[in-house]
């Protein structure tokens, strides 16, 4: 049988006892909680941070893309300006855009896949092709003596039309390229 002094010392242990469990207990389910918790505040950092990348990607690709349509319509309108007036020789300031398109250009290399770098080149390069042949257009129609300016001839216009229409498919390209890294595309 148990006497009262057993009880009386059993009673003490076992409350300790109970204590320590329960504590241990409570520290167990703030450990798992704790857990959790960085685990998901990790995943909303990680997310917060993919749609910031996306967010610079979509920017830096959005760019260039503004860039070159900039560019390739003054030339188009260049060209059907100087078909019906070639005395209005304005040709489109080149440095700026080209400037401009080289720097959105460094951002794509550092965000876009090697394909998708390729075509914008290809888009750059096709530009630069229709701003040679302008300039030559430009030097005939424009910085020559006046006995020797002659309208642009209907070959040279040509050439610039097909140089027009080579640089829009290079940036179809390019457009097809950024959309499908960039998740866009329907």
């Amino acid at each position: 049988m148990i006497t009262t002094a057993e009880v009386a010392l059993a009673a003490p242990a076992i409350a300790v006892i109970g204590t320590l469990a329960g504590a241990w207990g409570q520290s167990r389910r703030d450990e798992r909680r704790w857990e959790r918790d960085r685990q998901l505040e990790a995943t909303r950092w990680t997310r917060e941070d993919r749609q910031r990348w996306a967010d610079r990607r979509f920017a830096v690709y959005s760019d260039f893309l503004n860039l070159t349509r900039t560019w390739i319509d003054a030339f188009d309108d260049y060209r059907d300006r100087i078909a019906e007036d070639w005395l209005l020789f304005a040709i489109p300031e080149c440095a700026e855009v080209a400037s401009a398109t080289d720097e959105a250009l460094s951002g794509l290399e550092l965000l876009s896949s090697p394909a998708t770098r390729q075509a914008a080149e290809a888009t750059r390069t096709a530009i630069f092709k229709i701003t040679a042949a302008a300039i030559q257009i430009h030097q005939v129609i424009g910085e020559l003596d006046d006995d020797r300016r002659r309208p642009p001839t209907e070959d040279e216009l040509d050439e610039l039309s097909r140089l027009v229409a080579e640089a829009r498919t290079r940036r179809s390209t390019y457009i097809e390229l950024a959309q499908e890294e960039l998740g866009t595309n329907a």
